[in-house]
């Protein structure tokens, strides 16, 4: 099973909505982006414009078999006016008897494993593996703030 984390404009929602269960996901869970993250974290994603904070984004973990994922992306971006995937991830590892989730730290691209407690409380955004990454995170971060 793979998640798949992707964030789309609220007027795309409808029909995105369909097309990925006819791409054969499993499960699809929606969220509304709150509007000062859209801002700090989506701003680069319109190359500059002002769109990002006049439209409400939504967030959209997608869930699938591993055959089908390819399948769901391709259907998500090809009908999205504009998508940002966040994150990939190989499902769950039942190696420990809990629930474990992989996660690819945002700063140095590191794979790693976060608890399902962690996980939940993360919100669909990956999470640093250290503090070191976390730091650099918010540094990052508090400079997009200081550009808006």
């Amino acid at each position: 099973m793979k998640r798949i984390t992707i964030v789309v404009s609220a007027s795309d929602m409808p029909t995105i909505r369909k097309v990925v269960f006819i791409a054969g996901a499993n499960k699809l869970v929606i969220a509304q982006v709150p509007h000062r993250t859209c801002i700090g974290e989506l701003g680069d994603w319109y190359c500059g414009t002002h769109i990002a904070q006049r439209e409400d984004h939504m967030r959209l973990e997608v869930t699938s078999d591993d055959t089908r994922s390819d399948g769901v992306i391709s259907a998500i971006l090809s009908t999205a006016h504009a998508a940002k995937i966040e994150s990939i991830s190989s499902g769950v590892n039942r190696a420990s008897g809990k629930d474990s989730y992989l996660h690819h730290c945002p700063i140095c691209e590191t794979a790693h494993q976060v608890n399902h407690i962690r996980h939940i409380m993360a919100h669909g955004r990956s999470i640093t593996c250290s503090v070191t990454c976390e730091i650099q995170r918010r540094k990052k971060m508090e400079t997009a703030w200081k550009l808006c």
